[in-house]
């Protein structure tokens, strides 16, 4: 049977059954068959709306092209439709204008094909989980995609993208879990995407990434959980982002930023455990994050920044442990931190700070071991730190403070081991304090001390 002959019984049955049956038909027949056909072309009369799921099957090893440039009724591409096919030209209608979605691993690790063309599918609303994953086109220019709403998860993943333009996606909400992860994308344009809500969990993570352009200020809620890690940006700005709450955990760790800008972000909460550890970032603005609650463990770990204002911060609650360990600052505004209630272990530790003002934080309560040691204070004021409970062993070790006055801090309870080692504490005002204090000394010994003040030739 020739290949005309076989197609033309395929095409004989239209009248009895919906083409996109006959579609997987022709396709199994095609892999169980001796024909030597390489490609396959539905006709327009066929009416094709959906690619079923699984059409190309692994084993099926000869259909070179498929041809559906006359399918200008195309809906949809149907779940691992050419999942690992040898196929190397695929050919969409020159106006898919009908194109929906494309299924899940549609067209995951199909191998041979170097080449989509996705540019007037004006329709197309999902690009489903694993779609494109491990694809070999260096190139994929969707901006004509002005209906599309979702990237799914791994949509990208491990395929060769080294530049995507999303630029007139206007209705895109969501980029999926790892959707570009390990692409070698360097540009990302997303400047008018102003609907987008969410950049999921490592989003873009290992995308080298030197270039992103942002401007969805009142729609972008996440940045997830290592979405930009190992990313090369120098810069982002996100100030203005008037939704965003979230920066998530490792969500620029390892990256290459030197500037971040969140000034006005006026509706962040989190920034994430490790979010720009290992950055190398040396400027951080958080001007007007007045709701900012949390900055978590490890969150700016290893930065080189020099200078942290956290005035307007009003809402601040935790600084975790080791935030800005090694970062080594040399100036630290905590003046209107008034909800401030603990900094974690080694939160400053190494910082090059030689005075502290934390009259600001009358809800202070907790702070961690060695939150400041290896620092080089030589001025701390707790003055109104009436809420004060807990000063952690080697809190301040390393410093270089003479007089510590107490006399506000109504609730103290306990001062831990060389709290303030390396100091020459010549003067201690526990006047007004309404229990005692535990405090130990340099030779691991406790003493409890009544309100009081007390002079020491050196604690």
């Amino acid at each position: 049977m020739d290949r005309n002959t076989y197609e033309n019984q395929i095409i004989n049955g239209v009248t009895t059954r919906p083409y996109d049956v006959v579609f997987g038909v022709l396709v199994a027949r095609f892999s169980a068959s001796d024909v030597t056909a390489t490609t396959i072309r539905p006709p327009r009369e066929a009416g094709l709306r959906v690619i079923p799921d699984d059409a190309f099957p692994v084993a099926f090893n000869r259909i070179a092209s498929v041809d559906l440039s006359l399918c200008d009724t195309l809906v949809s591409v149907g779940a691992r439709a050419f999942q690992t096919a040898p196929i190397t030209s695929l050919l969409l209608p020159a106006s898919p204008q009908n194109l929906v979605s494309i299924g899940d691993s549609a067209f995951e690790s199909a191998w041979r094909l170097d080449a989509i063309d996705l540019s007037n599918c004006f329709a197309l609303k999902t690009i489903g989980n694993r779609a494109f994953f491990g694809s070999r086109f260096t190139e994929l220019d969707l901006k004509e995609c002005n209906a599309l709403e979702t990237i799914g998860e791994n949509a990208f993943y491990w395929s060769r993208l080294t530049a995507l333009d999303l630029s007139k996606c206007t209705r895109i909400e969501t980029i999926g879990i790892s959707a570009f992860n390990k692409s070698p994308l360097t540009t990302l344009d997303l400047s008018n995407c102003l609907a987008l809500r969410k950049i999921r969990d490592g989003a873009f993570f290992s995308s080298v990434l030197t270039t992103l352009y942002l401007h969805c200020f009142e729609t972008l809620d996440e940045i997830g959980n290592n979405a930009f890690q190992r990313s090369e940006l120098d810069m982002l700005d996100l100030s203005g982002f008037t939704a965003l709450k979230t920066i998530g955990n490792g969500a620029f760790y390892e990256s290459t930023l030197t500037t971040l800008d969140l000034s006005d972000c006026t509706g962040l909460e989190t920034i994430g455990e490790g979010a720009f550890r290992l950055s190398g970032l040396a400027t951080l603005y958080l001007a007007s994050c007045t709701a900012l609650k949390e900055i978590g463990d490890d969150a700016f770990l290893f930065s080189v920044l020099t200078a942290l204002d956290l005035s307007r911060c009003t809402a601040l609650k935790t600084i975790g442990d080791r935030a800005f360990a090694y970062a080594m600052p040399t100036e630290l505004d905590l003046s209107n931190c008034t909800a401030l209630e603990k900094i974690g272990e080694r939160a400053f530790h190494t910082s090059r700070l030689t005075t502290l003002d934390l009259r600001g934080c009358p809800a202070l309560v907790t702070i961690g071991e060695r939150a400041f040691s290896e620092s080089r204070l030589t001025t701390l004021d707790f003055s109104k730190c009436v809420a004060l409970e807990r000063i952690e062993s080697s809190a301040f070790n390393a410093s270089n403070i003479n007089r510590l006055d107490f006399s506000s801090c109504t609730e103290l309870e306990y001062i831990g081991f060389k709290a303030f080692g390396d100091s020459v504490i010549t003067l201690l005002n526990l006047s007004n304090c309404t229990y005692p204090v535990y405090v130990v000394n340099r030779q691991y010994e406790w003493m409890t001390l009544a309100a009081g003040v007390y002079a020491f030739p050196g604690m």
